[in-house]
């Protein structure tokens, strides 16, 4: 993305999130239905719609942890879901596509933004850093603001932002990593209109982050 902002937020290179807030302001689109999540208190992580800026950038970032698809399913059922943006894992797109499909329902008016994913991790995850650090109010997977892409986990504790290493978390994935994703065989997103993830490729990388982007159907196109 041109857009710095933008950029600085995303994980990596904030491509799926500036397309989004073209789109949406453009009025191409009507809302996007984004994963809004800073820490676990105790409540489930769901895909919600979103209709402005702010509201996809309350998104941005990487989050690692098994969120419900319900909003949206809820909002198909009862025809409300209008032309809207979802972004989503693998195994999340596959539920709601199956779900069109059982109720021989369209997705003209849908508009699928699929996220690389490699594995997803129990909100237990949270307790660990927590054990560890001390209790916080936010949580960042990865975060670019201290170390650059591919970025550090970023705790915030009373005002202040604590940077633990990504080599921490990538050692205790294993350890808290859902059971389910043990068998996933779609990392990349098959399902999508448009696939977005890091890009790591050999000589492409950048502290500030760079999207992959997989165009999948002429829809995406």
């Amino acid at each position: 993305t041109k857009d710095g902002e933008i950029r600085k937020l995303s994980t990596s290179g904030g491509a799926s999130s500036t397309m989004r807030v073209t789109l949406l302001d453009s009025k191409q689109y009507d809302k996007a239905y984004v994963l809004e999540y800073e820490s676990f208190n105790g409540e489930k992580a769901v895909l919600s719609p979103v209709t402005t800026r702010e509201g996809v950038l309350s998104a941005a970032k990487s989050k690692y942890i098994p969120a419900s698809v319900e909003r949206v399913i809820a909002d198909i059922k009862n025809k409300s879901i209008g032309r809207a943006i979802i972004v989503a894992t693998p195994c999340q797109l596959l539920a709601i596509k199956r779900y069109l499909a059982l109720r021989k329902m369209s997705d003209a008016d849908l508009l699928f933004f699929g996220l690389f994913c490699d594995k997803t991790e129990k909100y237990s995850i949270y307790s660990h850093f927590e054990d560890k650090y001390g209790s916080f109010q936010s949580l960042h997977f990865r975060d670019k603001a201290i170390s650059g892409w591919p970025g550090n986990v970023l705790i915030t504790q009373n005002g202040r932002s604590v940077d633990i290493s990504r080599e921490e978390r990538m050692a205790v994935k294993e350890k808290f990593q859902m059971n389910r994703c043990r068998y996933c065989f779609d990392k990349l997103n098959m399902l999508a209109d448009i696939s977005f993830g890091d890009c790591y490729v050999a000589g492409c990388e950048d502290k500030l982050g760079r999207s992959s982007i997989v165009v999948r159907t002429k829809k995406g196109e």
